[in-house]
C-alpha cells in the first residue's frame, strides 16, 4: 500500500550526468536545479563503478 498522502505526487527520478543546465529548458539538469531552488531534496543515486569523468 503506497503511504503517501492522497493526493501527494511520487517522486521525480531524472537520471542527470552532474552536468550544468545546457540552457535549453527541460533537461534533467534543470529538473534538479529548479527543485533544489524550490528547497525540493534531491538524492543523487551513483551505481556501484560510477565515477564522475572530466
Amino acid at each position: 500500500m503506497d503511504s503517501r498522502p492522497a493526493g501527494a505526487r511520487p517522486p521525480r527520478t531524472p537520471r542527470w550526468n552532474g552536468q550544468p543546465p545546457t540552457g535549453k529548458g527541460g533537461g534533467a539538469a534543470d529538473v534538479v536545479a529548479q527543485a533544489r531552488a524550490a528547497g525540493i531534496p534531491v538524492d543523487v543515486v551513483w551505481p556501484d563503478g560510477a565515477a564522475r569523468q572530466g
